[in-house]
């Protein structure tokens, strides 16, 4: 999909959930994310683990991945 459609499917099927910026984000390094079109931006949303380790440090993403590899989800 590109952002348009991002976009447009987001305005679909979350019209009544939230209130949402049209920018479509696909990377995150720390404190910065970038969209899908490479424009750089400060993360200044702290949403869940996020704001107090940042995005994609490698040694959570390592963790992530080693329990991903055993068990995903338990109800």
């Amino acid at each position: 999909m590109n952002e348009q459609e991002i976009i447009e499917a987001e305005n679909r099927l979350m019209a009544n959930v939230f209130a949402k910026k049209h920018l479509v984000l696909n990377k995150g390094k720390g404190a910065i994310v970038w969209d899908i079109n490479g424009k750089e931006y400060m993360d200044f949303t702290s949403s869940y683990g996020v704001a107090l380790l940042g995005h994609s440090h490698p040694k959570i993403v390592e963790a992530i991945c080693r329990q991903a590899e055993r068990l995903i989800s338990c109800h």
